[in-house]
């Protein structure tokens, strides 16, 4: 029997409330557990003051602790601790917001592989979603939030 046939049979003998108790259900649950919510809203009146700030990252692959510092002059640190306590400091040469409010950070020009080369971060309004692109070609999404919150 084809799979299309099996639904042909099954589904005309569900209770229509059962399988909406178990849609509701289901997506009631991936809600509760993160992986269905919505992101949140995107304020419409970002200004690059909006963004001078210090900002605490973490990924969801590794065990490094970011600190994003963004000073009023466009240029700012990016801090790196790792889990054996290990600190690096990247300094950003510049930084700039295009007007659909995606911040752009450039790094120093570090010729090692292992070094950060660009940030770009998606802004809402406590919270940075970056991508750090090494000069290496290697990639990871950080996501930061302001420290005054955390």
């Amino acid at each position: 029997m084809s799979r299309f046939q099996l639904f042909k049979t099954i589904l005309p003998s569900i209770d229509i409330g059962l399988a909406c108790g178990f849609y509701w259900f289901v997506v009631g649950s991936l809600a509760v557990h993160g992986t269905c919510l919505p992101l949140p809203r995107r304020t419409s009146n970002i200004r690059p003051e909006h963004v001078i700030d210090e900002w605490i990252g973490f990924t969801d692959t590794d065990t490094v602790l970011y600190r994003l510092i963004l000073k009023s002059d466009r240029t700012g640190d990016l801090y790196a601790v790792y889990a054996d306590e290990k600190l690096i400091c990247y300094k950003l040469s510049n930084w700039s917001m295009s007007t659909n409010y995606v911040l752009r950070c450039q790094f120093d020009g570090l010729s090692e592989p292992q070094e950060p080369a660009t940030m770009t971060c998606i802004i809402y309004e406590n919270r940075l979603v970056a991508k750090l692109i090494g000069r290496g070609g290697w990639q990871k999404e950080i996501v930061f939030r302001r420290e005054s919150i955390i």
